[in-house]
């Protein structure tokens, strides 16, 4: 009975966690347009072929060309924008080189700071931050799955030399064959949250349908089979938080500037058929031809009666409107997307900026990376800390009292640095008016890596200097 029990209370749970799961409108259409090869303009559906009349090389019995219908491919040229307003989007964040800003107290409080900075590191989280980013951005929603390893008790050293596990990291998203199913309380907390999944057995090849439900005690694992689910199996961990940070948004970046690619893509594909058809050069003649030149001979020469005429057919309205139009549509996508135009045809006119210049040019993208960085990332990579904090006290509790500690992202936009620039003003700074002290400025300079002892050998080479004759 109380095996029947467990059974009813777990199909109950996958019933929830199925119907209450918040899903995200628009992300298949999202996927689809950030895949350059699934863009309208290579779907007949869309742009169809074209239908031409071809001679035959026979003649009907009034001796008039016989033709026929046949079908042509038409130009079809997809521009991978959607990718390149992500990406740049993305490194404009620069989320790889965020720190982590803490102010520990004592030496639990150190010790706890050290091991989140060794998960994040081990996990290799400055290359994986900015994937996830981009998957957010071009996907619409992404997931961190956080879970715990065995390790040699080496691992920790000093911060938890009694741990025989670690923290490892694996990112869910629907390109990479997960199903999310995130499910919210009425406040906004994540209760539940749900991976639908395949796996397939190397030996049989045969594939299930999986299902993994995460709260905060542990996740349960369900296989399925049409509509059927097997006993689920639990598994317990003591983080006290689900392992799981969910990152979503509403709209793709491009969103707003779709119908704009799709015309550009279709105004670029236009001009590719017309100059199929008029690239080449139409001669037209007025009369008859007697002779003509050979194919291949210099100083052709025709032979045309009284009256005749030959001419080349010029484009007399050249397509300055097409060009017109395709300047305006790349100006509006990257300007209504707030992303620079930083190709090397843009940039070279530019000539030698400072620094300072540099960041006034990328302000708009600055503006919108930041606006993503205050807004659902930014909150999403706080959780991904708090939670890290508490699994590194369920690492090692003596560090529990460490937990209230405040540690908080900080992020630094990208921008392109002008060294001299950048030194002279640390050094304007530190002297004169006497700001900051030289220990902030060389940190703030980010010529060292360690400011203390940049200052010890700036020391030392000073006592080198008094000593010498």
């Amino acid at each position: 009975m109380a095996k029947t029990e467990k059974k009813s209370e777990t199909n109950d749970l996958v019933k929830r966690v199925q119907s209450l799961s918040k899903e995200v409108n628009g992300t298949i259409a999202a996927i689809h347009e950030y895949n350059t090869t699934e863009h309208k303009v290579f779907k007949e559906i869309y742009r169809p072929k074209k239908q031409v009349l071809r001679p035959t090389g026979k003649k009907d019995d009034k001796g008039n060309d016989i033709t026929e219908t046949k079908i042509e491919e038409v130009v079809r040229i997809g521009l991978p924008m959607q990718q390149l307003i992500v990406k740049r989007r993305a490194a404009f964040m620069n989320v790889g080189k965020m720190t982590l800003k803490a102010t520990p107290k004592d030496d639990k409080e150190q010790k706890l700071l050290n091991m989140v900075n060794k998960c994040r590191e081990d996990n290799k989280m400055a290359f994986k931050s900015t994937e996830i980013a981009k998957r957010m951005m071009s996907e619409l929603q992404v997931a961190q799955l956080w879970f715990s390893e065995e390790v040699e008790s080496s691992y920790w050293a000093d911060d938890a030399p009694n741990s025989r596990f670690r923290m490892r990291m694996k990112i869910l998203s629907p390109v990479l064959g997960d199903k999310l199913l995130p499910v919210f309380d009425n406040n906004g907390n994540l209760i539940y949250f749900g991976r639908q999944f395949k796996t397939t057995d190397p030996e049989t090849a045969k594939e299930t349908d999986n299902l993994d439900i995460y709260t905060k005690d542990g996740f349960w694992h369900f296989e399925m089979d049409g509509g059927k689910v097997s006993d689920g199996v639990f598994t317990g961990y003591s983080y006290g938080k689900i392992p799981i940070i969910y990152y979503s948004q509403d709209k793709p970046e491009w969103h707003d500037v779709q119908p704009a690619i799709e015309r550009l893509e279709t105004a670029i594909s236009n001009l590719g058929d017309t100059n199929d058809y008029n690239g080449s050069p139409i001669l037209v003649a007025t009369g008859k031809i007697k002779g003509f030149a050979t194919k291949g001979e210099r100083g052709k020469t025709f032979e045309i009666e009284n009256g005749g005429d030959l001419k080349y057919v010029n484009w007399d309205n050249a397509p300055q409107s097409v060009k017109m139009e395709i300047d305006l549509l790349i100006d509006f996508i990257y300007t209504c997307t707030q992303t620079p135009n930083i190709s090397f045809k843009e940039m070279q006119g530019l000539g030698r900026l400072s620094g300072v210049a540099f960041d006034r040019v990328f302000l708009d993208a600055h503006l919108a990376a930041q606006d993503k960085l205050s807004g659902t990332y930014g909150e999403c990579i706080q959780r991904e800390i708090n939670f890290l904090k508490s699994a590194c006290v369920a690492i090692n509790s003596e560090l529990k009292r460490a937990e209230q500690m405040s540690i908080s992202p900080e992020f630094s936009l990208f921008r392109i640095n002008d060294d001299s620039e950048t030194a002279d003003f640390w050094m304007k700074v530190n002297g004169g008016a006497k700001l900051v002290s030289q220990k902030t400025s060389i940190k703030r300079a980010g010529f060292v890596d360690d400011a203390e002892v940049e200052m010890k050998e700036i020391e030392v080479e000073k006592e080198k200097e008094t000593k010498s004759p």
